[in-house]
């Protein structure tokens, strides 16, 4: 699910619901507030791109409205801490968010008001985990560890059923060919346009999280990728009923941004679960209550 939010005033337009009495809203977060008027436009306009979030009958489905205020305030929690830290949501990051949620499935079709949210969750997400988060240069050095201290994969792979197809691609691989160009040639996957590049099946990024490789990729990449360092090209392996497979850890300049947002921050997570622990959450009855354990809204 995309992480959907809203903005202030100044970024928005006039979404946000501060005065309205608590009986008209469907939740405040630390004294901001989502008006139900609000939050049915913006769960309209999310169904546009998301058809399975209404039920047949026409109604809203109940736990991807608990799913929507749960993403809503965890946002607003965030852009509360920044705003005490005087750390403002940049241009920059709002169009970095929108160019990464377009490549995602649902997005175009999501409504404006819709969009507006995603993309502004995703900035301020950005910022909170750039203000609190590991340094560049720290998510630098873990990366480089390799993965299996890091979990983190932002791979590159060459795939064919031709056993000679892909020792030839190893061999020219070992000769110092572009990883890219030779999976271009060689690789039978749709891949081979942008050079073998494997995108997150769950997000849509140029890095997985070791869970989602192993639960909805392959768990013999993660072994194939245990003996080589980054920028260094797998010996070729065969996955049965699949074919023969090469793999290559992208180099950390080409994958910065989704390196960190992936890799596991003790020390971030901690803040947040402080944050959420701390926060002044009060929901609209008919939608659930908020669980400050769990950082979720959840049903009576």
């Amino acid at each position: 699910r995309l992480a959907l939010a809203i903005a202030p005033l100044a970024v928005l337009a006039p979404t946000l619901s501060s005065c309205l009495s608590v009986r008209s809203d469907a939740i405040t977060v630390n004294g901001e507030s989502l008006s139900r008027s609000d939050f049915d436009e913006i769960v309209v306009g999310y169904a546009a791109g998301f058809p399975g979030s209404v039920l047949e009958t026409g109604a809203l489905n109940a736990s991807m409205a608990r799913g929507f205020l749960t993403d809503w305030a965890t946002t607003q929690i965030y852009a509360t801490r920044l705003e005490a830290d005087g750390v403002a949501v940049t241009d920059e990051q709002l169009a970095a968010a929108r160019k990464g949620l377009a490549r995602q499935t649902g997005f175009a079709e999501a409504s404006e008001v819709a969009q507006n949210f995603y993309v502004y969750a995703a900035a301020v997400r950005s910022s909170f985990e750039e203000q609190y988060g590991l340094t560049d240069d720290e998510v630098r050095d873990a990366y480089e560890a390799g993965p299996s201290s890091s979990k983190v994969y932002c791979l590159r792979g060459i795939l064919t059923a031709d056993e000679p197809r892909i020792g030839e691609a190893a061999l020219r691989l070992a000769t110092g060919e572009d990883f890219a160009a030779v999976a271009a040639e060689i690789s039978s996957d749709p891949t081979k346009v942008t050079g073998g590049i494997l995108q997150n099946p769950r997000t849509g990024g140029a890095c997985l999280d070791e869970e989602t490789l192993l639960g909805q990729v392959a768990p013999q990449f993660a072994e194939a990728l245990a003996s080589v360092g980054i920028d260094e090209p797998t010996a070729p392996f065969e996955i049965p009923n699949v074919g023969w497979v090469i793999l290559i850890l992208r180099p950390f300049d080409e994958v910065t941004n989704d390196v960190r947002d992936v890799i596991a921050q003790p020390g971030l997570a901690e803040l947040r679960d402080e944050l959420v622990r701390t926060a002044d959450v009060s929901v609209g009855s008919q939608y659930g209550r908020w669980d400050a354990t769990k950082g979720e809204v959840i049903p009576f």
